[in-house]
């Protein structure tokens, strides 16, 4: 249980990336049509955003406990 803790963070990391890689693609081409709606576009991307600063800091709180 205490590696799912430890991995979910990460993984929560690249799959924001991978969704904002795909809201600047999106917006760069919109012939691959990736995503339909600008209101779905906005949303992920903020949903994105904040998955990636929740992230870091409840990584930096378990390296903090750890030492």
């Amino acid at each position: 249980m205490k590696l799912v803790k430890r991995l979910l963070p990460h993984a929560c990391i690249i799959f924001a990336g991978m969704m904002i890689t795909f809201f600047i693609i999106d917006n760069f081409n919109e012939a691959m049509a990736l995503i339909n709606n600008a209101t779905t576009k906005l949303l992920l991307f903020l949903f994105s955003i904040v998955s990636v600063i929740v992230s870091c800091m409840l990584i930096s709180k378990q390296r903090r406990e750890d030492q």
